[in-house]
């Protein structure tokens, strides 16, 4: 298996890099090539990888940080997320969001990813809410808690995208007691800053 890899960036597509290690081109498909997950054209970049073995390829799959590629190999051992859903998902959030969503229980959050529907979502949270709790030690209880579902829905039926969303629900101050419209009103504002 193969860990990571490490050269020159020399392509980035929709959603792969071609990262050229000793005159060795590899395609990596990873999460938003294109939202600033990797450098310019030319220059180095590491991806922790994971290679997917089908009848007919084998795919690798990259990610800069060991965490995000360990919730990735997590989300596919669930039963009906597979490699294109798992990389959809850390595509939309990061993994320290992710990972809280489905410790929290934010199904609402997770459906909002494409190709994610309402009944994979649920079988996620229930198959992994506990097993991330243990493992993600990193993610506080209050980090747990700060998902506003009713929020991110409110934002979603307004037409942004769900990065968008969970961008302006993560800055909704946490010490202070809101009403769900001024929460709304907080987060439309954090777009104009």
């Amino acid at each position: 298996m193969i860990y990571s890899v490490e050269g020159k960036l020399e392509a980035i597509g929709s959603d792969y890099v071609v990262i050229n290690t000793s005159g060795v081109g590899f395609k990596i498909m990873t999460p938003s090539p294109q939202a600033n997950y990797v450098g310019g054209i030319g220059q180095k970049l590491k991806l922790y990888t994971y290679m997917h073995v089908r009848e007919d390829a084998l795919v690798l799959f990259g990610f800069k940080t060991p965490s995000d590629l360990e919730l990735f190999q997590i989300l596919i051992n669930v039963t009906g997320v597979g490699p294109k859903v798992g990389l959809a998902m850390l595509s939309t959030y990061d993994s320290k969001t992710l990972a809280t969503a489905i410790i929290n229980g934010n199904e609402s959050l997770l459906t909002s990813v494409p190709s994610l529907g309402k009944k994979i979502a649920a079988r996620i949270v229930l198959e992994l809410k506990d097993k991330l709790s243990d493992k993600w030690t990193g993610i506080s209880s209050d980090e747990v808690g700060g998902f506003d579902s009713e929020v991110v829905d409110a934002l979603l039926a307004l037409g942004y995208s769900a990065s968008e969303a969970a961008f302006a629900v993560s800055n909704l101050p946490k010490d202070t007691a809101m009403t769900l419209e001024e929460k709304i009103r907080y987060s439309l504002g954090s777009f104009n800053k």
